[in-house]
């Protein structure tokens, strides 16, 4: 393949939203892992090589793999050293694509190979390269189950297609083919390296990808990405005694609407039929007993070791699933599951996994009497647990048993814990408690962000009135048949005039059309008049112009010298135009600017999509990272105001330095998809029979 062959470079780089340079450095990582491993891998190519000249019968088959010897061993590991390369050509075609067409974007790869010495079949070599890509994917669908999500998020889409994945394993492999190409040799040669370096590099993969998502973990660069619950994950945590069929029934009735099982029963009363010997058991469990009988069992729990350990399990390893039926162990398994999976969630902050993991007898106790607990998103404890989560994750500095959070959650948790009968009236009241609660945190953060955002709406009117004045003096500051002298006043001194006068009434007031006016006669004044006409509408207006013009130089305060300096020069410009002794250049028309965009114009850069409430971690000095919530935007959305939960802290951040973060991976917005409906649909959705063949 000659390098005119190769896939062409895209001529600009797609617009991916605020993930552009972390795709980009996703891209890099990946290539130079993938190029450091195949230079590792180089003496075993070798190895095997050498074992398939000996080992094959078939004499074609043998030459060819006695020139790729030859071949590797005089130059050495050439495709490793193209590999990166080649691999970020791919990766820009293939984000080109998507910023094309991200439906129909299935394009030609290369031109054809013939593998006729390798196969009694002839195939394209877009076939070729998604066979190899299946092989280098084959060791990894964990890790690129996680990265095809974080790329979809990158790319703003609900999915993204392999062929435009940048990072896809197809695309390694298309990129290793356009290395092993730079080879000198046969094509039979090289397409033999392709598949052999291929097979080698596919058990590497797996760790190549863990390394990219840990990347993207460590930069937590996808806060709004739906978190992947691996359902091999879930499944090892779910223990099903009943049939599959058996137990996707159960969970049915679990999730089913309280009004499709008959008569529509008080809210938080629909539940399974739990012997009340059951309930009383965990109940004296949770206020602490360490230890009742049931069914002839003997259970004990360390109420305190629920802060740190899943003693849910720990009851179904002691045979509490024994004493109930079959409806009410599936219960028990999904909400034990739910509890290993909070205690697994990096994002829930130690001390509230503690407090959250004293919740885990009454939230069971509450799940066996009332199933609304999995099917309704508004449920107290639901919500409860989520606010807990969403608040610690969101609190600025450590949550620790010392701070503010803590000490107003921690008797709300220790009531629930105490409260006799059923708890769905403790969920409640604690639920009320601690929003009142953060709800006055964050009615003390609007206040104090109310102070400065009469200042940043002044601030954004002068921004505007600038970027409009700016643009209607532009095309003038840039015509080269205007004196200089003309051109200087219009951009140092007139731009400013328009900008007040836009401030003080928009382009629709007087004083926006009276400078307006004053600018254009301004222009017409000092350029060639034909004729007596012209010339003596110029002394007509005169007086009217060089009085307008002295007002609004005076209100901006131009410097006496200056202003006196300018009307001196515009004389002499005014007897030449008179004159009509002024020389135009030789071009037709006059040079004209790039138009200004005004703050209202900025757009694609994904922030139209910030409101009010929002949470985004932002990045400050010394590499400290801090979740702050978007308190006020400017009516044109050019300024950004964010403050902590807390009120303490307050950041201003224009538009453009904004989105600037946001690409560098500096700002990220904070997942808002409550923790329990995630987890929760993530474990039920474990429960659902798999296809035939499917595995978990």
């Amino acid at each position: 393949m000659s390098e005119a062959d190769s896939i062409p470079v895209s001529p600009a780089r797609p617009s991916v939203g605020a993930y552009a340079a972390v795709l980009a450095e996703c891209s890099r990582l990946l290539g130079e892992r993938t190029a450091a491993q195949l230079e590792a891998l180089h003496d075993h190519l070798l190895r095997e090589v050498q074992g398939a000249v000996r080992e094959t019968y078939d004499a074609l088959r043998s030459d060819v793999f006695s020139e790729l010897l030859r071949t590797l061993r005089q130059h050495g590991p050439v495709a490793a050293e193209a590999f990166p390369s080649h691999f970020q050509r791919v990766s820009r075609e293939r984000m080109a694509r998507s910023a094309r067409s991200p439906a129909t974007s299935r394009e030609r790869i290369g031109t054809r190979v013939e593998l006729s010495l390798l196969d009694d079949k002839v195939f394209s070599e877009s076939l070729a390269v998604r066979t190899q890509g299946h092989i280098l994917a084959s060791p990894c669908e964990d890790e690129l189950s996680q990265l095809r999500a974080r790329v979809a998020r990158m790319f703003d889409e609900d999915a993204v297609d392999e062929m435009r994945n940048p990072l896809a394993p197809e695309a390694v492999a298309e990129a290793l083919k356009h290395a092993c190409w730079t080879l000198e040799c046969s094509d039979a040669a090289r397409e033999a390296l392709f598949i052999q370096a291929t097979r080698l590099l596919a058990p590497t993969m797996p760790q190549t990808y863990r390394a990219l998502n840990e990347y993207l973990d460590e930069r937590r660069v996808l806060p709004r990405l739906r978190p992947h619950v691996r359902r091999d994950r879930v499944r090892a945590l779910t223990r099903r005694e009943a049939a599959p069929g058996a137990t996707a029934d159960l969970v049915k009735r679990l999730v089913a609407p309280a009004s499709s099982q008959g008569a529509s029963p008080p809210v938080g009363a629909q539940g399974g039929n739990v012997s009340p010997v059951v309930l009383d058991a965990l109940a004296r469990l949770q206020r602490g007993e360490g230890e009742v009988e049931l069914g002839g069992e003997r259970f004990c729990v360390d109420v305190a070791a629920a802060e740190t350990m899943n003693v849910l399990r720990a009851l179904l390893d002691a045979g509490l699933a024994r004493q109930v039926g079959a409806l009410d162990r599936v219960v028990i398994d999904v909400v034990a599951t739910l509890f290993d999976l909070i205690f697994d969630d990096e994002r829930v902050p130690e001390a509230m996994k503690g407090l959250i993991g004293r919740l885990q007898l009454p939230v069971l106790r509450l799940a066996l009497v009332d199933h609304d607990f999995f099917s309704n998103r508004e449920h107290a404890a639901r919500r409860l647990i989520n606010a807990l989560a969403q608040a610690a994750a969101t609190w600025d500095g450590e949550v620790t048993t010392d701070c503010a959070l803590y000490r107003v959650a921690e008797p709300l948790v220790q009531r629930i814990q105490s409260a006799g009968g059923s708890e769905l009236g403790a969920f409640v009241d604690a639920l009320r408690r601690l929003e009142t609660f953060l709800a006055e945190q964050d009615r003390i953060a609007d206040e104090k962000a109310a102070t400065l955002t009469t200042a940043l709406s002044a601030r954004e009117a002068q921004e505007i009135a600038r970027g409009i004045a700016a643009a209607r003096v532009a095309p003038h500051v840039v015509d080269e048949r205007l004196p200089v002298t003309v051109r200087d006043l219009l951009r140092d001194w007139w731009s400013a005039v328009l900008a007040d006068a836009a401030l003080a009434g928009g382009e629709d007031g007087d004083a926006w059309q009276d400078a307006l006016a004053t600018m254009r006669d301004l222009v017409w004044s000092v350029q060639p008049k034909s004729g007596g006409e012209e010339r003596q509408r110029l002394v007509r207006m005169l007086p009217g112009l060089l009085a307008r013009l002295r007002r609004g130089l005076d209100d901006r305060r131009m410097p006496e010298a200056a202003r006196e300096a300018f009307f001196a020069a515009l004389v002499r410009h005014h007897a030449k135009a008179i004159k009509n002794d002024m020389q135009a250049p030789t071009t037709a028309a006059p040079a004209v600017a790039a138009p200004v965009a005004s703050p209202q114009a900025i757009g694609h850069d994904g922030l139209d999509e910030l409101h009010r409430g929002d949470w985004v971690e932002i990045a400050l000095e010394a590499g400290q990272r801090r979740a702050v919530r978007l308190s006020w935007v400017s009516p044109a959305r050019t300024l950004f105001l964010f403050t902590n939960r807390q009120g303490a802290r307050a950041l201003a951040l224009t538009r453009g330095e904004l989105a600037r973060r946001f690409e560098r991976g500096e700002a990220l917005l904070i997942d808002d998809e409550p923790l329990m409906d995630r987890l929760v649909a993530d474990v039920l959705e474990a429960y659902r029979p798999q296809p035939a063949g499917a595995t978990s």
